[in-house]
């Protein structure tokens, strides 16, 4: 897939997907029923709630429901990724050697289009290493798509399995789990239950709501219990139920525009507190830098800022060392209060 638009969100990622399937059930006549999508977490183009709310609308776009699988922090590499390098290979040799001259994405997409493709028309007995190679022009790519606009999904982080339901409507999981019973969408004898909580059907709200939604939670769904003060929203986040016990009610004083540890997928995150909604807590977050002989962050090219709920809040306010890339004064005690909320989980898993 190339396209000579620069900006990857995920209004290019949903015109490639509209391309892809439209050459698999058009092109390739294949009998798609569902879609299943993998991808890292990356919050501009796949986990967030413009991502989210493309999802819900799955059946409209592309004329059948999507699960998308969110890999874990640090496990984003996939088939797709080998694909591009064998391209990006080719593609800068045949420039090094002078056999192509390469000025732009139009450039790029003939060249690949004469060289690379794959298919059964040119003596490729085996229809299961294919290559097409697609050109998607950024007058294409629609991003004014006002009515996706939604309110973002409390507890985002913690989910890393979505599908589609209808327009407006998801369904949630921590985990992710092909067990023969999920794969049948068996949700009620799941043989990794103990790790794997029900599906959660959850409605987004349009920006501007009242937050007001209909039940649309499956009668086989688990009911969680929502702290003291907190909207109905949060119970859609069946993460939510692990800690019981706010910040300040732990000692936590806290600040905006100071630095806290947030527990997120088994490990923990330095985050900049950029603002308060009641329960929740939305921060910037730093990200370690990679190789370093000791820990240290230090922004990230691309912002990471979240709305997380008060009871993942580790430590804080932090005393940040230097002015970019930063250390923490006391780490130690950081790493220790993290080891124990860390075997808090372990245990009631």
């Amino acid at each position: 897939m190339i396209s000579n638009d620069l900006t990857h969100d995920y209004h290019l990622v949903n015109a490639f997907q509209q391309v892809v399937c439209q050459h698999l059930t058009l092109a390739r006549k294949l009998p798609v029923t569902r879609l299943y999508r993998y991808s890292d977490g990356c919050s501009s183009q796949y986990k967030s709630k413009g991502p989210i709310s493309d999802i819900s609308y799955s059946i409209e776009d592309y004329g059948f429901p999507i699960q998308h699988n969110f890999s874990g922090t640090r496990h984003g590499k996939g088939a797709s990724d080998g694909e591009s390098a064998v391209v990006k290979f080719h593609a800068s040799t045949a420039v090094k050697t002078g056999s192509v001259i390469i000025k732009d994405a139009r450039g790029l997409y003939d060249y690949c289009q004469e060289k690379l493709t794959r298919g059964i028309e040119s003596g490729n007995c085996c229809d299961k290493f294919l290559r097409t190679i697609f050109y998607v022009h950024q007058e294409e790519v629609d991003r004014e798509r006002y009515h996706r606009s939604v309110k973002t999904v409390p507890g985002t982080r913690n989910i890393h399995c979505v599908k589609s339901i209808k327009g407006g409507v998801v369904s949630v999981r921590n985990l992710s789990c092909f067990c023969t019973a999920c794969v049948k969408e068996d949700d009620t004898d799941c043989e990794n239950h103990l790790y794997v909580n029900d599906w959660k059907n959850f409605k987004l709200s349009a920006q501007g709501d009242n937050g007001d939604t209909d039940d649309v939670t499956p009668s086989n769904s688990k009911t969680y219990d929502a702290p003291p003060n907190t909207s109905a929203e949060v119970i859609a986040d069946p993460q939510m139920t692990r800690y019981k016990i706010g910040p300040h009610q732990r000692g936590i004083n806290m600040e905006k525009e100071k630095y806290y540890a947030v527990f997120y997928d088994n490990e923990y995150y330095v985050g900049k507190l950029v603002d308060l909604d009641g329960d929740f807590f939305i921060f910037k977050f730093l990200h370690r830098v990679r190789n370093a002989k000791s820990m240290i962050y230090d922004w990230p090219k691309r912002p990471d800022s979240e709305k997380i709920h008060g009871k993942y809040v580790i430590h804080g306010p932090l005393h940040m060392i230097g002015n970019g890339p930063f250390a923490i004064a006391g780490q130690a005690k950081v790493d220790a209060l993290y080891n124990e909320m860390k075997m808090k989980v372990q245990h009631e898993v």
